[in-house]
């Protein structure tokens, strides 16, 4: 009989255990991953000299849980921030690219003399944007839809050629379909506090006394957090490569069946894996608990990575990359420069790209074959900057369950998930459909899941 089973080994999952493992170091507990690595959409190998990522490059260090993480596990001292001698991004607009002006806080620009000279927006939009200052407030508490948010507040022109974009590249999906207080509760925060988001945000900054770097990773790849929380964990506490066919409840434990055959009981069950698949294992345990869990959608998308080991083939860009709009009607979401961007990604006079595909644009990612995608990437870098030449190494990751989107009224659903979780004792979830999207969220959803599991361990059983 297990203490803890953890369905999935992604971050939010490793987080969990760790912290289990932590508490209660005699606890008997079992993580279980399909795949053969834990990790989740976090995967780093070297190859040919590149350091390739599969999935997210860095994490936010505005939101701690990622960085206190790291502290904790020692590792700190290994972060590395982004290479500042590229610190440009770009938008594409028309085929042109646009350079970011600087000032931007989040995603609202709050150095005016910066935008003025910015070629981003016209000045019909510069205006209505600037005008933010002076708005009324919104009366209303209900929830809004991005776009409706930035649009009322920053103008349509400022939404459709500023804010999407920047927000596309991190959601991968569309704002007009995306929760304003599920996501970017801040800005409401600060709409209602100050009257205005920009002179709300440049006030904060007026008092903050130091900036960290806004992104971090490390020099051998996002891999080396996963690494020491499972050095951490233990490896003997590992089922890889164990799908789970089935979930069932009996008097006061589960039994777990995987796909293998194989048969395990626990007290306690913590779902650490995308939306669609605890709707499947709930379907018996609850059928209004798996439904609520299978009306969550998540974007799909796909990355083709690049590497050109003779960089001087290449046109010069200056920057870490670009992201292009929707209004662009591009099945290309951004491309980065991932060798810019961070050190060690490519070795001496090689230059790494990563590419970004949208799903649900007129590329089927999910089915493309690979040289579809390549070609798209291609065709697109190409056109932009003029790279015609053929990389050494290329790959294409596809992540059919990559970020969940949360739909305006978001945060009532998983109050009701929560609700019906209760019922069913020592069942727990966490990950990003139920804290966000980025590492930092799903770091700070695990440990949130497993101090809820420590405490009802001890009371139940000391």
């Amino acid at each position: 009989m297990l203490d803890v089973a953890i369905i999935g080994a992604g971050i939010a999952g490793l987080t969990a255990a760790w912290k289990i493992k932590s508490s209660m170091p005699h606890a008997k507990l079992a993580v279980f991953e399909r795949s053969p690595r834990p990790g989740g959409k976090i995967h780093s190998f070297r190859h040919r000299g590149f350091l390739i990522e599969a999935g997210p490059d860095s994490f936010l260090t505005r939101k701690s849980a990622g960085v206190e993480l790291c502290a904790e596990l020692g590792i700190a001292g290994k972060l590395i921030a982004r290479r500042p001698e590229y610190k440009r991004t770009s938008i594409k607009l028309d085929g042109t690219l646009h350079e970011l002006p600087e000032g931007l806080s989040g995603l609202v620009p709050t150095d005016f003399q910066a935008l003025e000279k910015s070629d981003l927006l016209s000045e019909a939009g510069k205006n209505r944007l600037a005008q933010e200052i002076s708005l009324p407030v919104r009366e209303s508490a209900g929830d809004e839809s991005i776009a409706d948010f930035c649009t009322r507040r920053f103008g349509a022109q400022a939404w459709a050629k500023l804010f999407e974009p920047l927000l596309g590249g991190i959601y991968a999906g569309d704002g007009s379909r995306l929760s304003m207080q599920a996501i970017l509760p801040n800005l409401i925060d600060l709409e209602h506090r100050y009257g205005s988001v920009i002179a709300g945000l440049k006030q904060k900054s007026t008092a903050t006394t130091s900036t960290p770097p806004p992104f971090v990773s490390f020099d051998t790849g996002l891999h080396v957090l996963v690494d020491a929380l499972v050095q951490e964990i233990g490896s003997e506490h590992f089922y890889t490569r164990n799908a789970i066919a089935d979930l069932i409840r009996t008097d006061d434990h589960f039994t777990i069946l995987a796909q293998s055959g194989k048969r395990f009981d626990t007290r306690t069950v913590l779902l650490a894996i995308p939306a669609p698949n605890v709707a499947k294992l709930t379907s018996q345990l609850s059928p209004q608990l798996a439904r609520m869990h299978r009306n969550i959608t998540y974007s799909l998308s796909a990355v083709v990575v690049l590497g050109y080991s003779d960089a001087s083939t290449l046109p010069s860009f200056n920057g870490y990359g670009y992201v292009i709009p929707r209004i662009e009607q591009s099945d290309i979401l951004a491309c980065s420069w991932a060798s810019q961007k961070w050190p060690g990604r490519a070795k001496n006079g090689a230059t790494l790209l990563r590419v970004f595909i949208r799903g649900d644009g007129n590329t089927d990612v999910r089915n493309a074959a690979d040289d579809l995608l390549y070609e798209r990437a291609h065709k697109e870098l190409a056109a932009t900057v003029g790279i015609t030449s053929k990389p050494d190494c290329r790959f294409a990751f596809r992540w059919p369950a990559g970020i969940p989107q949360f739909t305006p009224g978001y945060l009532q659903k998983l109050g009701e998930i929560k609700t019906l979780c209760a019922t069913i004792p020592g069942l727990y979830f966490a990950g990003a459909a139920y804290a966000g999207p980025g590492i930092p969220d799903c770091i700070r959803s695990g440990r949130t899941a497993a101090g809820e599991i420590v405490k009802a361990l001890e009371s139940n059983f000391g």
